[in-house]
């Protein structure tokens, strides 16, 4: 945050640990948080009163007995011993105005599935599908796998055994009416010749090909396709990986935040949080280490650089709606003369002010942001340049 930099300064102008970034918060009380002017304003007991409350709210909340009852909880229900494959899925679309985005959510822990239509000839020219950045040549399947493959391998760490892994997938079997088999082997074929020469093909799963009948959940090859996600899961050198147990109340304590439905938080809130688990207070080095893991798992985004350190997104779908308040397809544009000028000026030169932010983010749909704005413009500048 501009002008602050020290804990004692944020609980100065901070009520609360929740409604420091709680949606349900006034604006006027958020405003208070960035304006120096009315910082000055806040008498000395009013601050001590303020730092009381919060010290003693953490405290009420990270009690070793409540932290006690989280961790046997979290072993109870197999949180952190289980014998089935957890997965988070992220569906990225592939609509090209957030391609900007999807580096943000890439990561070399991820499996891959790639998704096309496998009715279709791979090389067929479609009008209908979106330019891609960079590419100047006719729209095709082909060229779309391509990019999606050079996309994923341009932002994750590779690995000698071949990870990331990229799972091919063709659909809609069920518009093949003859010899299904004989396609299938088709596909592969053209598959194989698209990526012959390419350096990232050890990275790449289309032999066996898994074709699917996606209107048919009872369909053997969905199956084949959990099967082969639930394989290259264990297969994965980060497999069976031991995370330290002192990280496990942090880690409660935030998805705790998480489902009251605190999206972001500060990084001297999270401190705070820490500073409280008495014997498992993680030192400056291992939080650091914390978030990155956290981040490379997908359970929160942490960018360790300037401007963006101060602040953990704890929901990370949370920053898809602050992406989608901005960057949209022109269809779902919001109505309305002055929203469809910001948009269209933007088109033009790329621009926005921060006023257009402003006025983007005072419509109903995306009120929740006022309360947070200055920290998400942060993270939009950084995202732009």
């Amino acid at each position: 945050m501009p002008g602050v930099s020290s804990l004692q300064e944020r609980l100065e102008v901070s009520q609360t640990a929740n409604d420091y970034f709680d949606p349900k918060t006034k604006q006027k009380s958020s405003t208070a948080i960035y304006s120096k002017k009315d910082r000055r304003k806040i008498t000395k007991p009013v601050r001590e009163k303020f730092k009381e409350k919060l010290m003693k709210e953490v405290a009420n909340e990270l009690s070793h007995n409540k932290l006690h009852e989280m961790v046997i909880s979290s072993i109870r229900e197999g949180k952190y011993k289980q014998n089935i494959i957890p997965i988070d899925i992220w569906d990225f679309g592939g609509q090209k105005d957030y391609y900007m985005t999807h580096q943000l959510f890439i990561t070399s822990r991820g499996i891959f599935v790639l998704v096309f239509n496998g009715s279709l000839n791979l090389h067929k020219h479609m009008p209908d599908l979106s330019f891609l950045p960079g590419h100047f040549g006719k729209p095709t399947i082909a060229v779309y796998l391509l990019h999606w493959v050079n996309s994923i391998l341009t932002y994750c760490k590779r690995s000698d055994d071949g990870f990331p892994r990229i799972v091919f997938v063709a659909t809609h079997k069920d518009k093949i009416r003859k010899n299904v088999e004989k396609h299938k082997q088709k596909l592969m074929t053209v598959i194989e010749d698209i990526f012959e020469s390419h350096a990232g093909l050890k990275h790449l799963e289309f032999k066996p090909l898994i074709f699917v009948n996606a209107v048919n959940e009872n369909d053997p090859e969905i199956q084949s396709l959990r099967q082969r996600l639930m394989d290259r899961a264990k297969e994965h050198p980060r497999w069976g990986e031991y995370m330290p147990t002192a990280w496990v109340p942090l880690e409660l304590h935030l998805a705790q935040q998480a489902e009251k439905g605190v999206n972001i938080l500060t990084k001297e809130q999270i401190q705070m949080f820490n500073s409280q688990n008495e014997s498992m207070v993680l030192t400056n080095k291992q939080l650091e280490t914390f978030l990155k893991v956290q981040h490379s798992l997908g359970k929160l985004l942490y960018f360790d650089i300037a401007n963006l350190r101060d602040f953990v997104i704890i929901t990370p779908a949370y920053l898809v709606e602050v992406l989608r308040s901005i960057v949209t397809e022109k269809q779902f544009w919001p109505k309305g003369k002055q929203f469809q000028s910001i948009f269209q000026t933007m088109q033009k030169t790329g621009g926005l002010s921060r006023d257009d932010i402003e006025i983007l983010w005072n419509q109903d749909i995306f009120s929740i942001f006022c309360h947070i704005k200055i920290s998400l413009l942060k993270f939009w500048f950084i995202l732009i340049y």
